[in-house]
């Protein structure tokens, strides 16, 4: 090797998709052996901060030497391998299982820092796939596992839920360990360009856990084990309500649903106001806002004795629960509300007719959502409005205020926050690429980012609009990074405006 890299991935198959994907997820950080032509030794490898092995081919596992790898892991390295070459090293028996039509899913075990954002039972699809075609199922569904048991210095953290063998697999070894993982399973070969692919379900979580041992991959996101029910939706909101809270019914939907809200903070000082599903199929970010509530009471990024945050994290109660982008009127909200109402002609100028795609209305602010919006948004405690909002295509981040500087940097902080932590393939996107803003203010055009008025309004995508639960780890671990990093600039931008005047005998 030319140069010592962060990570080292020992392989007998260079430059594949698993490798090129871990190149993109941390750039300049990850260096390649390739064991069939070079030894394995501790000077080579005892420098790194982690060592992955990936055995792809069976006639060389023995060249995966054990000894300089153990001696690593014993001096307190950490190891992340495949599940075929721990098998070997072990002992175990590593099985290639066929699961027919039936897509596989595993089920964790164990929550720790490898299974960060999951909960012991929740289960996640985890399969290969050789087609293209994943819905229908095809008929060509695999995936791998070993027959092991957890002994004392080993332990299983997830399972197959079809036969029950060891998925992923922890074992201490002296000052180190060594953590065994399935990340070849989730993943389609036909797919040229790698995985994780958006619309293949077993591929989706592909390197969190492996993330979360490189570079801590969840923060504050959690898996969807199922998508709750209006009203047991509104019970665990309800459920966050401390005893300075405020929960509360801010109206009545079109469909005759309450609308609620959970405030946190200091209920009389200034307040960010942060909603959610507006558009009913976009209903993945309702639950980023639950984490980032959850968040602000662990380890909140402003100061809650000077500030609140309101949060609506359902605006639309019928679209949330129908999975569809209208209110019960077939009315698009987003387009209900919008100030140029009666000059807005739509994508295909097909507005006329409930139910077409953006169909604003018959007049605006006619839809009970939008002019309950319009009246939170009237209260002029309010330095702060965030939309979110999903969709198949990317991530971008829009913004004004006062000073289009505090909006610029709420990207740039984002990014920084954001970056080296997931990978997606997008619906329009050729290749596998980290997640992160796809659109977001430039600094070489900052009027675009200015209002007249004294608040900020942010309207924040993220990849979402998917059809079951099993990609929400990663997009609600994004509205929850964004919601606070949009709490923390904001806030120590009015703090710093605020003592400035103060400073100047200007009050505040």
């Amino acid at each position: 090797m030319a140069e010592q890299k962060r990570y080292l991935l020992l392989t007998d198959s260079p430059d594949h998709p698993v490798s090129r994907d871990l190149q993109k997820l941390y750039p300049d950080m990850v260096g390649e052996v390739d064991v069939s032509k070079e030894d394995i030794s501790l000077d080579l490898i005892g420098k790194a901060e982690a060592v992955i092995t990936m055995c792809r081919k069976a006639e060389a596992v023995e060249r995966f030497n054990q000894k300089p790898i153990m001696d690593y892991a014993a001096g307190g390295g950490l190891v992340i391998s495949c599940l075929y070459e721990y098998a070997y090293w072990r002992g175990f028996p590593f099985l290639f299982r066929h699961a027919g039509r039936i897509r596989p899913t595993m089920e964790i075990i164990e929550e720790c820092d490898v299974t960060r954002g999951f909960s012991r039972g929740d289960r996640l699809y985890w399969y290969r796939n050789a087609n293209d075609v994943d819905d229908p199922a095809v008929g060509d569904y695999s995936y791998r596992e070993i027959e092991v048991e957890g002994t004392i210095g080993r332990r299983i953290l997830a399972r197959s839920c079809m036969t029950g063998g060891a998925v992923i697999i922890e074992e201490r070894v002296n000052r180190g360990r060594l953590v065994a993982m399935d990340f070849l399973s989730p993943m389609d070969l036909s797919l040229s360009d790698g995985d994780p692919h958006w619309n293949h379900p077993g591929a989706f979580n592909k390197y969190v856990f492996l993330g979360n041992l490189l570079g801590r991959t969840v923060r504050y996101g959690r898996y969807v084990n199922e998508k709750l029910p209006y009203g047991s939706f509104a019970e665990r909101l309800r459920s966050m309500c401390g005893p300075r809270d405020e929960f509360r019914i801010e109206g009545i939907a079109s469909d005759g649903s309450n609308i609620y809200s959970l405030t946190v903070g200091n209920t009389k000082g200034k307040m960010f106001y942060m909603q959610g599903v507006k558009h009913g199929v976009e209903w993945e970010n309702a639950y980023g806002l639950l984490c980032l509530l959850e968040s602000l009471k662990k380890d909140p990024p402003l100061d809650l004795q000077r500030f609140c945050v309101k949060v609506i994290p359902i605006l639309n109660p019928y679209g949330y629960t129908h999975c569809c982008r209208h209110n019960a009127n077939g009315v698009d909200l987003n387009r209900n509300q919008r100030p140029d109402w009666d000059r807005f002609r739509g994508w295909t100028d097909e507005v006329v007719a409930p139910w077409v795609f953006d169909y604003k209305g018959p007049r605006r602010l006619s839809e009970p959502e939008a002019e309950l919006e319009r009246n939170i948004l009237r209260d002029q405690r309010i330095i702060c409005f965030a939309d979110f909002h999903g969709m198949v295509s990317g991530t971008m981040m829009d913004g004004s205020g006062p000073d289009p500087e505090v909006v610029i940097r709420v990207g740039e902080e984002f990014e920084r926050a954001f970056a080296n932590r997931y990978l997606i393939k997008g619906a329009h996107d050729r290749r596998v690429h980290q997640v992160n803003l796809m659109h977001r203010p430039q600094r070489d055009h900052p009027e675009q980012y200015k209002s007249e008025g004294s608040r900020y309004d942010f309207v924040c995508e993220s990849y979402g609009q998917f059809p079951s639960t099993y990609a929400t780890v990663m997009q609600t671990d994004y509205v929850a990074e964004m919601g606070r990093t949009i709490l923390r600039v904001v806030a120590l931008d009015t703090i710093r405006k605020e003592e400035g005047s103060k400073a100047l005998g200007l009050g505040c």
